[in-house]
């Protein structure tokens, strides 16, 4: 359990700031000759289970005992099943408690992510800088992550009337928070967010001292002494402390208490300018990159997305590959175009959920529309239908006229007859009164 808990903490450390697949991949194949050079073990003999993954918000079944679950303790997440289930059971409390809701699909990768913030924001002074596309699931993630940790969470909403005073009264809330009450908090901050210059130096000042130089007014400080007095003079065991070791008290608490999370994108020349002019974004932070979904994540996502459409088995697997095909392709694709011409061309989670959502409006639109059609033909044949009906009923009214039209004939035919022998009559009467 050393050896994986060392492999594990190298990976958390240095392997999780690597870019992409290949950097990681030979991350790992590192690993393993330090492995065998050092401790003299193969990987696979120490490696049940990749990747490796530690925390202790899922009880896990003991060695000794499988039938005993052993809990808050870090340990290694072996029962990837048990643990998808107890994300999935958060992710579900998360949203019956918040109005608003999250839909996620946690995928494997996805649940690696999870345990990965919170093992930062459960360290001491943990800060976290999360690199990735828009749409890669960042702040989402950090959401629930935050909610198993069962701390509070804390993100600015930027206004068009946003003020440097709005910043200010933001920051000042959080921190006295995190330094009086001692609650710990989580402060989620995008580069959607910075609209302001002096934001991303606000927050550079709290990653590396805990504090924001000058933001505190004299009521603000004298509460702070007042409220931790007392505290501060049973942990120095001596009567009323000066206010500089009580402001250092609180300034400590805060760096233990308030947990930055930032949400950066690596589209563009801003990621780099800003790192460049605020080196405690990187050194005071632990990195973790936000890599494109893997086919098994496409496809649990597309499953899930698509799982209200009406498909029959053999179709919706289909479609699922069809999904997964057509984003694997497209990122082949941009790599080939940097290649060639030099320039990243991104496709984000958020495109291929696009891609999902348009199938399923196209397909209802199409299906409204074979559905109307196929109304409008029924409504024809009902028509056709009905007249032929209305015909027969016509003709057999008819049949059974026609004896009645014969009776009538044969008497019309008697009356002619009748009227000529009249008419005979009546001529010769004439013949004889001249």
């Amino acid at each position: 359990d050393m050896m994986k808990l060392w492999i594990h903490e190298c990976q958390r450390v240095f392997q999780d700031r690597l870019i992409n697949e290949q950097d990681r991949t030979d991350f790992t194949a590192l690993l393993k000759t330090k492995l065998l050079d050092h401790f003299h073990k193969e990987w696979t003999t120490v490696v049940e289970i990749e990747p490796i993954l530690f925390g202790d918000f899922v009880p896990m079944p003991s060695r000794e005992d499988p039938s005993k679950m052993i809990k808050d303790e870090y340990q290694e997440l072996v029962d990837r099943q048990l643990l998808t289930n107890k994300c999935n059971e958060y992710l579900e409390d998360y949203n019956n408690m918040n109005k608003n809701t999250m839909n996620l699909v946690l995928f494997m990768t996805a649940i690696e992510h999870i345990v990965k913030i919170i093992r930062i924001i459960q360290s001491p002074y943990g800060h976290a800088l999360l690199v990735g596309v828009g749409g890669s699931g960042r702040k989402s993630l950090t959401y629930l992550a935050a909610s198993i940790a069962d701390f509070n969470v804390h993100e600015l909403e930027i206004t068009k009337n946003f003020q440097l005073s709005d910043w200010k009264d933001a920051i000042r809330r959080l921190l006295l928070q995190s330094g009086i009450e001692g609650v710990p908090n989580v402060f989620v901050f995008s580069d959607t967010q910075i609209t302001k210059p002096f934001f991303l130096e606000d927050v550079n000042n709290i990653l590396n001292n805990g504090e924001v130089a000058n933001l505190m007014e004299q009521d603000d400080m004298d509460h702070i002494y007042e409220s931790l007095e007392s505290e501060v003079a049973s942990l120095k065991h001596k009567a009323n402390p000066q206010r500089a070791e009580v402001y250092d008290f609180f300034v400590e608490r805060c760096k233990q208490n308030c947990h930055v999370v930032l949400c950066l994108s690596p589209i563009g020349d801003e990621f780099r300018k800003r790192l460049r002019m605020f080196p405690s974004l990187v050194n005071c932070t632990t990195i973790d990159w936000f890599l494109p979904w893997p086919a098994q994540g496409l496809r649990s996502v597309a499953e899930h997305f698509l799982q209200d459409v009406e498909l029959d088995q053999e179709y919706f697997a289909g479609i699922v590959d069809i999904c997964v095909e057509m984003h694997e392709s497209v990122n082949t694709l941009t790599e080939l175009f940097f290649h060639e011409l030099r320039r990243h061309y991104y496709v984000t989670p958020t495109s291929y959920l696009e891609l999902i959502n348009t199938f399923k409006r196209v397909l209802g639109e199409r299906r409204t529309e074979v559905r109307g059609q196929i109304k409008r033909y029924e409504n024809g044949v009902d028509k056709l239908e009905k007249s032929f009906e209305e015909v027969l009923v016509m003709q057999q009214y008819l049949e059974e006229l026609k004896p009645q039209l014969k009776r009538s004939k044969e008497k019309t035919n008697e009356l002619m007859i009748d009227l000529k022998d009249k008419k005979k009559e009546a001529d010769h009467e004439k013949e004889k009164t001249k």
